[in-house]
């Protein structure tokens, strides 16, 4: 929904090499109801301000009444500050989470987060954990260390996509990542699949600034 009397949001993205740390300023927004999705096959959720909760509230509310709605989930700044118990419900109507490994630390050792897996970084600890939330699958990312995907049965590893030349700026590589995963399982295909695309998205961000130049060399 577009707020026209309210500033956009800022990032601040601190680049040191290919890394960066990024400062946020959310600005508080008036939200689209949820209830608008309607009975869509596939929702991806991400990052919202602190104020959002009731929007979150209303959004798992959603999700109940039309199950047959699945999820992508990749928790902003604030979502993991407010922690595992107050999004329990969103957590429970998620079909796949997407996290990097410290994040996954993060949600399982809140207060409110299942007791297994918390305090470790071992993956198939942190798989057992996240699952107890809810999400059929969950991927965690491990930046150029590769990912993990897991559907509740099976565990898997995908190791980085060659780049083509060395990193320019890892921004976005999340958020390509996801949304590469998520693609695969719109099409039908399954978690080994979507764990091989994925990586591939990524790769196309991190030789450049941003999207921009993507788009500019799409057909």
């Amino acid at each position: 929904k577009v707020n026209g009397d309210v500033m956009t949001n800022n990032h601040f993205v601190l680049n040191f090499r290919a890394e960066r740390t990024i400062l946020i300023k959310h600005n508080y927004y008036r939200y689209l109801e949820p209830s608008k999705i309607g009975s869509a096959g596939w929702v991806y959720f991400s990052s919202m301000a602190e104020n959002s909760m009731p929007f979150h509230r209303k959004l798992a509310a959603h999700l109940k009444r039309n199950s047959q709605i699945k999820m992508g989930f990749n928790p902003g700044t604030f979502q993991l500050k407010l922690g595992a118990a107050k999004l329990r419900e969103i957590y429970r109507r998620t079909h796949v989470l997407f996290i990097n490994r410290e994040e996954a630390q993060k949600i399982l050792s809140a207060k409110g987060g299942p007791a297994s897996g918390g305090k470790t970084s071992n993956v198939k600890l942190l798989f057992r954990g996240l699952h107890k939330l809810g999400p059929e699958i969950v991927a965690i990312t491990d930046g150029p260390a590769g990912a993990y995907a897991s559907d509740g049965q099976s565990q898997y590893f995908m190791p980085k996509y060659p780049d083509p030349k060395p990193p320019f700026e890892r921004t976005g590589c999340g958020d390509a990542f996801s949304t590469g995963f998520m693609a695969a399982l719109i099409h039908g295909l399954p978690v080994t699949d979507a764990l091989r695309w994925a990586p591939i998205n990524s790769m196309s961000v991190v030789q450049y600034t941003g999207a921009a130049e993507l788009f500019k060399k799409s057909p």
